[in-house]
């Protein structure tokens, strides 16, 4: 996996920490502070106020555009923002995606409140932390709830975390989930018992709609409302088909945009997807499957024989990518927003410098065609 030089996004994080400090915006850093801002990993997930998200999002905008970043794709609403940056600056890390979050929620309703995060949290360098149960909670709570279970790689962390601060993780729980599924939680974190965890899931998710019906039922009505409009406002996602005789090839390309793509988290998440084991034609549930994508803000990457129609109604181009003779071509359709494609071509030296250099130039034309977009509608 190459490592890209994180120098001018380093610059970037570093400037939105100091204007939220400024602007006395409390917020802080759900998870992978360590070592900022020299050592980047994917994303940036910011826990703000339920007051702020908005008021933040605007002033990270305004930090980016003054220190020359673009952003290709965004979607705000009162509890949560999504934004994507980026800068053509390859070989640098060209992309920095910034999340905002009203607290820890599961489709809008809290199980950890953005005021007892910000309440408690602890300086880390040149940003701030959540204490360890809070960090334990939010990134434990979420990938139970949103995934069904708890990926590998968080594991350890969260076992130390939970060992550090056991009885505030305990505390917490129970108010959102009650006492007896908190100590259960608990007691399988603690004997690292991943599997049976993941059995708590719907016990969890019935138990934390109980407890927001019952406690504050016009909130839970209002949130969910708002969250249904917010998903029904989703930005449009973005289609890659790939063409190449060769298969391995094709395959290792397609595995390697995904891989970028879900790193950094490229395009509104969580639904990226490579299609198709190499199509000629699309048929009714492969459309379907692309324009739910599209409609949730995603990627969708096809791996295809020959040129195939999509057949959507889309505001944005698709890229066809065609590797060829140790060569790549990436192109787009014409649209209304431009009576020109993109086109753009390198050698395949490697396929991550090739995938890096492709994501970097559909980053760069999609928000070339926002920009165009917005500008036209004014």
């Amino acid at each position: 996996m190459i490592e890209f030089d994180g120098g001018e996004a380093s610059l970037f994080l570093a400037a939105i920490f100091e204007w939220l400090d400024n602007e006395n915006i409390k917020y802080c850093v759900e998870r992978n502070y360590q070592g900022y801002p020299e050592r980047l990993t994917g994303d940036l997930d910011l826990v703000v106020s339920d007051h702020q998200v908005e008021k933040a999002s605007g002033g990270i905008t305004t930090v980016a555009k003054r220190m020359d970043w673009f952003c290709y794709q965004d979607h705000i609403w009162k509890k949560s923002a999504y934004l994507g940056f980026g800068k053509s600056i390859f070989p640098k890390r060209f992309a920095l995606t910034v999340e905002l979050f009203a607290g820890a929620r599961w489709h809008g309703l809290s199980y950890l409140p953005a005021e007892e995060v910000l309440e408690q949290r602890l300086r880390s360098g040149i940003t701030w932390r959540p204490r360890p149960s809070h960090q334990a909670v939010i990134t434990s709570v979420h990938h139970l709830l949103y995934n069904g279970h708890v990926p590998e790689k968080y594991r350890s962390e969260i076992h130390d975390l939970v060992a550090e601060d056991s009885e505030s993780f305990h505390s917490v729980l129970s108010h959102s989930f009650g006492r007896k599924l908190a100590a259960g939680i608990l007691s399988n974190i603690v004997a690292t018992e991943w599997d049976t965890l993941a059995g708590y899931v719907q016990a969890m998710k019935f138990s934390l709609m109980q407890r927001n019906l019952l406690m504050n039922p016009v909130t839970m009505l209002l949130t969910t409302y708002m969250g249904y409009k917010a998903k029904r406002c989703l930005p449009e996602g973005v289609i890659l088909l790939v063409y190449a005789k060769e298969a391995d090839l094709r395959e290792e390309f397609c595995s390697s945009l995904l891989e970028l793509a879900d790193r950094w988290h490229l395009f509104v998440p969580p639904v990226r997807k490579v299609i198709g084991g190499g199509v000629d034609s699309l048929d009714s549930s492969m459309l379907d499957m692309i324009s739910r994508i599209m409609q949730s803000g995603g990627v969708a990457i096809l791996k295809c024989n020959e040129k195939v129609d999509v057949s959507l109604p889309l505001t944005f181009p698709i890229y066809s990518i065609n590797l060829h003779n140790n060569q790549w071509m990436m192109s787009s359709d014409k649209m209304n927003l431009s009576n020109e494609g993109v086109s753009h071509s390198g050698t395949i030296d490697s396929v991550e410098i090739s995938v890096a250099q492709i994501w970097d130039s559909v980053l760069a034309d999609r928000a070339s065609r926002r920009l165009r977009s917005s500008r036209s509608d004014n």
